[in-house]
């Protein structure tokens, strides 16, 4: 579920409030997202630049500022404060322009995504691409499992350039300078990598949002239940080269109905495996069960579609969630935070009842 508006100073573009939906808790540094902030100014930087528009520079004042507004919009969103006064009063003297737009789940809500919906939206995408702002402050504060995003653009030159480093926030897990303990999959990313089922992809970064392969996800969820010897050597594909740290797992997968590649003589390992071609695999690896309600909301699963009884499934037994509300988004790609955070709530659930059928499933 997501939500976005937009206003400027010259009220061509209608002002709009509304009541958040939850209670907001206190300000919490640890619910900032400053990475979060400086990556979505970068891409919209690279977006200005293919238009021949200037840079945006990110400036301090109007930094605090938006990182305030993405806080306040947990109270009361729209583009009054919750004390009745302007958005503008944030940055005093600096603020002529504002978007906010706030998407739920969380962990969807990356810079990337989040500048898409606001070029999406034909009023949001004029302000961004508009000449003449020279500066700009983003905020984004996750709370409640959304996280709120809030822009703010300047027509003045920054004044007080930001710096480009992160405050103090929860403290790190397992190594990895990118997973926090307070991030909803800090607990899997640990039992992961306890259990020998993912490594960072370096020693001090896990990646949490870099898309999961074919590959990874068969091989991840090979180790999950205990790495078994395939009984064959039979290799039905061309792409899948023994010696491939996926060569076993993909071989188990092929065997047990898990999986039977993007064609005949095709697995495609390298390619980014979507929410729902990850359904389908765990519910394949689980025995194809049918133990679930049949009534969904997910707008976006046809009737009858390859993955939609996984879905349900999984749904039903808390393994995975939709996007929102109304949407499983089934071809969007699933992360490494997302796919070890299914197979950590599997482990504790249904991973032994599948590692004591063996190969039988």
């Amino acid at each position: 579920m997501k939500r976005l508006i937009c206003t400027v100073h010259s009220g061509l573009l209608m002002l709009v409030c509304v009541p958040a939906t939850q209670a907001a808790g206190a300000y919490d540094k640890n619910n900032l997202h400053y990475d979060d902030a400086f990556a979505f100014l970068e891409l919209l930087n690279q977006k200005r630049a293919s238009m021949g528009l200037g840079a945006l520079t990110m400036d301090q004042d109007l930094l605090e500022g938006a990182l305030i507004r993405a806080y306040e919009q947990t109270t009361y969103f729209g583009h009054t404060r919750p004390d009745g006064s302007k958005y503008s009063t944030a940055a005093p003297g600096k603020a002529h322009a504002e978007c906010v737009h706030w998407w739920s789940p969380a962990e969807q809500s990356t810079p990337r995504n989040t500048l898409k919906e606001f070029l999406n939206s034909p009023p949001h995408k004029a302000i961004l691409l508009d000449g003449q702002y020279r500066a700009a402050g983003v905020g984004a504060y996750e709370y409640g499992g959304r996280k709120y995003w809030a822009v703010l653009l300047s027509m003045n030159r920054a004044s007080t350039l930001a710096a480009v480093s992160q405050p103090k926030r929860s403290a790190t897990v397992g190594g990895f300078q990118d997973v926090y303990e307070t991030d909803y999959f800090a607990q899997p990313v640990l039992w992961a990598v306890k259990n020998k089922i993912t490594n960072g992809t370096t020693a001090s970064t896990f990646s949490p949002n870099q898309a999961c392969t074919r590959g990874q996800i068969v091989t991840f969820l090979w180790r999950a239940v205990g790495s078994p010897k395939p009984n064959t050597t039979n290799n039905p594909f061309r792409d899948v080269k023994s010696g491939s740290f996926y060569y076993n797992a993909v071989l188990w997968a092929h065997e047990n109905g898990i999986t039977s590649g993007t064609s005949a003589r095709a697995f495609s390992p390298d390619q980014s495996c979507t929410r729902a071609e990850v359904a389908t695999f765990l519910w394949r690896a689980l025995g194809c069960r049918i133990d679930m309600e049949k009534v969904h909301s997910f707008q976006d699963i046809p009737k009858g579609a390859y993955y939609e009884t996984a879905v349900l499934w999984l749904k039903d037994f808390g393994i995975i969630s939709g996007t929102s509300a109304t949407r499983f988004s089934p071809t969007k790609t699933c992360t490494r935070a997302e796919f070890v955070t299914m197979l950590y709530r599997l482990d504790a659930k249904h991973l032994p009842w599948f590692a004591s059928k063996g190969d039988a499933v």
